[in-house]
């Protein structure tokens, strides 16, 4: 598969379209695949109704009681690993806190552009 440079619109920490002077602004290159994989792990299944299978099965498989680690992990790395450019993914975290209900995914991968780190906090 030959790949070029990636090139995705621009969106804000909220999901949100930025705009720069007037117009959509661009993520380029590894801020592209950065951005995509944050969109791919805050996907949750049965969201796209032309496939329902994409996405991470939060509501069955992770956000359920007793959830084992491995399996929340797991299906967390399939979804950055379907992230386009992205060609392996070394680590995925997974916290929740009770109290609060907010979850905080981290993750490092590596892509045709280099390694991606981010993480993604939920309010």
């Amino acid at each position: 598969m030959a790949t070029g440079p990636r090139r995705d619109i621009l969106l804000d920490s909220d999901g949100e379209r930025v705009l720069v002077n007037g117009d959509y602004g661009f993520a380029e290159d590894q801020q592209a695949v950065k951005q995509g994989i944050e969109c791919n792990v805050r996907l949750m299944q049965g969201e796209v109704w032309y496939d329902e299978d994409l996405g991470v099965p939060y509501l069955t498989r992770i956000l359920v009681k007793g959830a084992q680690p491995i399996v929340v992990k797991a299906e967390i790395g399939r979804a950055i690993a379907r992230t386009p450019d992205v060609s392996s993914v070394v680590a995925v975290s997974f916290e929740r806190d009770p109290t609060t209900r907010a979850a905080s995914v981290g993750y490092t991968a590596r892509s045709t552009l280099g390694t991606v780190t981010g993480s993604i906090t939920t309010p």
